[in-house]
């Protein structure tokens, strides 16, 4: 993905399993940059942010399922 330049940023990455184009928290996967631990509440914004210091930057997105779906880890 492209971001405008250099500084700090953070991810969220949503899967619509049933493609209904809303978040379900028991239907659909997500993850955060960062990979923060995660409980009933969404995490603090220190945990997700990260340094963006220009041309690529790999990084690794833990997808995270309530409903049973496990989880799996997306890379780019």
């Amino acid at each position: 993905m492209r971001v405008p330049g250099p500084g700090r940023y953070a991810l969220f990455v949503l899967h619509d399993r049933d493609g209904d184009d809303k978040v379900g928290v028991f239907t659909d996967g997500f993850g955060f940059s960062r990979n923060p631990r995660l409980g009933f509440a969404k995490p603090k914004l220190a945990t997700v942010v990260f340094d963006f210091p220009g041309g690529v930057l790999p990084l690794t997105i833990t997808m995270n399922y309530a409903g049973g779906g496990g989880h799996s880890t997306a890379s780019q």
